[in-house]
């Protein structure tokens, strides 16, 4: 039997404008749909009291947001409070968060895997940062097999740092931009498609060799 193809929509920052992002899925969904499943990496929630009152509608179900949505976690200390902890769980209807770091498996079979927050410079590091020994837990079980060729998709909040190296040049401060150990991460994962944000740029590399 034939497995279904997953059609999958990703976004950056959210920042706390669910109302805009969500009414642009809707759109999207009308125009080009079905998609199956949205996934936002950088910082979801706001900071401001209108972003809260916006939030509240959804955690309390008086509004829903029309598809699956999977979303990272803080990737600053002004959000840490909104997520549950490190191991993920439903935020409301429709709206998961994944967790600190780990590998999501769709019903399909798509292989997702994650990490929330920026790259830690100091220990113990801060519930909206990860660290090296985060990466290696998340790395080892899956590269363990010599069966292993990649995961479908790695999620990060972070840029990997030289993403642009022999590619088509950003438009950031490439000397302040990105992650060594997100380099490295996706690296060793070998994603086919890799989506991070936190620089307010909208950037698609020219594909790997």
């Amino acid at each position: 039997m034939e497995r279904k193809a997953v059609r999958v929509l990703s976004c950056g920052d959210v920042e706390g404008r669910l109302t805009v992002l969500f009414n642009r899925v809707q759109n999207i969904q009308k125009k080009s749909g079905p998609f199956d499943l949205l996934l936002c990496v950088g910082e979801f929630f706001g900071s401001t009291a209108e972003s809260d009152a916006e939030w509240e509608e959804f955690r309390s179900g008086a509004k829903k947001a029309p598809i699956h949505t999977y979303v990272l976690g803080a990737a600053g200390q002004h959000t840490v409070k909104k997520f549950p902890g490190a191991d993920g769980g439903e935020l409301a209807e429709n709206i998961t968060y994944l967790g600190r770091r780990g590998v999501f498996t769709g019903v399909s079979g798509l292989q997702i895997a994650y990490v929330s927050g920026r790259e830690a410079s100091q220990e113990p590091a801060p519930a909206h940062c990860f660290t090296h020994k985060d990466l290696a837990a998340l790395v080892a079980p899956l590269t363990s097999s010599s069966k292993f060729r990649g995961v479908d998709i790695l999620l990060t909040s972070q840029w990997p740092r030289g993403v642009w190296h022999y590619g088509n040049m950003p438009e950031v401060n490439i000397k302040s931009c990105g992650s060594g150990a997100v380099s490295n991460l996706a690296d060793k994962l070998k994603p086919r498609y890799h989506f991070a944000a936190l620089e307010g740029a909208h950037y698609e590399r020219l594909p790997y060799r």
